[in-house]
């Protein structure tokens, strides 16, 4: 190898090491855990698993309720994704656990319970009871997310008026601009 080249990689290397160091106030070799990335990672993670399972279970119904023929060909693949969605739910579980607040781990256990009553009871119950559960599946799920989203500092707090203004200034111009229309006659002119 020429000198030359040798001298432009440890430059190279020198440079990729310096900017690491100066750039997002990350250091090298230091893992940055409990950054709002990792926590949005960890609370999707959890509500894709919980969905997933939530498939899963309605597609063994599904099967269930299929042709007598094809349903012995498929139980293996259902019965094998049931599995790795409640394994994938479990180790989600795990995750949110170590990395979230109390509240969004309270939550996120009144999730899973409603997610393994509508997996356990699927197969037994009428069309009624399973459309219950599925719609408190549904509100637990949406319950989830809003704490996860205030948790994650998605709405700004009442401490925070710095970040209303904005929505405040962008609404108002919406305001205008739908008065605007308004205001024009039905013809467009």
């Amino acid at each position: 190898m020429p000198p030359m080249d040798i001298a432009t990689t440890i430059v190279g290397a020198g440079t990729k090491a310096l900017a690491g160091v100066l750039t997002s106030g990350k250091r090298i070799g230091v893992a940055s855990v409990g950054s709002r990335e990792d926590l949005r990672a960890v609370y999707l993670d959890y509500g894709q698993a919980c969905t997933h399972y939530v498939l899963a279970v309605g597609w063994m119904h599904e099967l269930g309720a299929s042709d007598p023929k094809n349903q012995w060909k498929l139980a293996d693949t259902a019965i094998t994704s049931l599995a790795a969605a409640a394994s994938m739910m479990s180790l989600a579980h795990v995750a949110v656990r170590m990395s979230a607040s109390p509240e969004v781990q309270r939550q996120a256990r009144e999730l899973g319970d409603a997610t393994m009553a509508l997996g356990n009871g699927d197969a037994v119950l009428g069309a009624p009871k399973r459309e219950a559960l599925h719609k408190t599946f549904v509100d637990t799920m949406d319950a989830y997310l809003l704490l996860c989203r205030v948790e994650l500092r998605y709405r700004p707090r009442w401490w925070e008026p710095h970040r209303s203004i904005p929505r405040w200034w962008k609404d108002r111009s919406a305001r205008k601009e739908a008065e605007q229309l308004l205001r024009r006659d039905p013809a467009g002119q």
